[in-house]
């Protein structure tokens, strides 16, 4: 029998619990889910903004600032998204980051009752500490009291409304920057694998039993069982984001590997884990070994997608992504070391990707 879905976190307003809770309630509110329209939802639950250029973030920040590398591909990409949707620049944001949006309205909440008291009780402490002597309590952020004497030593801020008010806005960003904006790239990231999830289950229709997810390989069907000696070191064992077994469970189809994007590392870690399947494998039925991505980087795509020195062959059967055929319009000429790739079905769409599962099921 295949593996039971593992258990993840739940207990954090960015845990697993309140994204999968998010993404049902944002397909509950939508029109019919197809394979074909996919990739918008995709977009709408994990495309951010970003914060500089006012642009849909598809490239590390740096590169896509005026002069940067990426920056006019950058703006091709959003005014293609707009078209295709049918509004204009202006009206993008509002309908992209469905899912960090949920989640940080989640932490808002959890949050709430604690601020409103904490509020009260700093304000007039912080007061004091920027103007007085008087000896501040415990309970004060000492975070808060740092800055309020370094805007009173510094710049000179002695009106007391005035310093509350900028002590308050710097505690604001503060907390936005490292305790909400640092969460964003594990919802996207984990987020994507749930809505890959989502989409699995409920447009291709593959059973949940058939579905398997962060599951060690050695305890999916076909591959060597876990070595029990003891006193023996373990070697690491990979942990595909998703597995898709065959009906009976006795055998794994997919190993689907989720990023939506590439780092260096990441490829070198894509080597060891196709190394680990292919040495480990037992059933005689192949398994297909498949990346779904949103890299925009046409040298990433083709690193994952070119044979690698050495023996064992190509890392991935295929590579899906979000949208191909936006990915292509945005780099034109540029796209052309992956036509090869696109010509021999290995660089394809979600859609494909979703088409190409309902053969999986019963």
């Amino acid at each position: 029998m295949a593996p039971k879905k593992q258990a993840r976190q739940s207990g954090s307003p960015f845990g697993q619990a309140v994204r999968a809770k998010a993404i049902e309630a944002y397909f509950a509110n939508t029109d019919a889910v197809t394979a074909d329209n996919a990739w918008e939802h995709v977009y709408h639950l994990l495309l951010s903004i970003d914060r500089r250029t006012r642009l849909a973030h598809v490239m590390d920040s740096n590169h896509m600032q005026p002069g940067g590398s990426f920056h006019g591909r950058a703006v091709l990409f959003t005014d293609l998204l707009c078209g295709r949707w049918g509004i204009e620049r202006k009206e993008l944001p509002p309908t992209l980051d469905h899912l960090f949006r949920a989640c940080v309205e989640e932490y808002l909440k959890q949050r709430e009752q604690q601020l409103a008291r904490a509020v009260e009780r700093t304000v007039d402490q912080i007061v004091e500490a920027g103007g007085g002597t008087e000896e501040v309590e415990e309970s004060v952020s000492e975070f808060l009291i740092d800055i309020a004497d370094l805007l009173v030593a510094r710049l000179g801020l002695e009106k007391t409304r005035e310093l509350v008010e900028v002590v308050a806005e710097i505690e604001r960003r503060a907390e936005h920057y490292f305790t909400i904006e640092k969460k964003r790239q594990n919802v996207r990231g984990e987020g994507f694998e749930d809505t890959l999830e989502w989409l699995l289950l409920n447009v291709s229709g593959v059973p949940r039993e058939q579905l398997v997810v962060r599951t060690a390989a050695n305890n999916l069907p076909g591959f060597k069982k876990p070595l029990t000696s003891a006193g023996k070191r373990k070697d690491k064992v990979p942990k595909p984001d998703l597995a898709v077994t065959t009906p009976a469970g006795d055998l794994t189809r997919w190993i689907l590997t989720a990023k939506w994007s590439l780092r260096q590392d990441r490829l070198d870690q894509f080597g060891q884990e196709a190394a680990y399947y292919r040495a480990n494998k037992i059933q005689a039925p192949s398994v297909d070994f498949v990346l779904m991505t949103n890299e925009m980087d046409v040298a990433r795509l083709r690193d994952v997608l070119s044979p690698p020195e050495g023996p064992g062959g190509f890392h991935f059967n295929r590579v899906y992504h979000v949208n191909r055929d936006l990915l292509e319009e945005t780099h034109g000429e540029r796209f052309a070391p992956l036509k090869v790739y696109k010509e021999e079905a290995r660089l394809l769409s979600l859609a494909d990707l979703l088409k190409h599962a309902e053969t999986l099921r019963p």
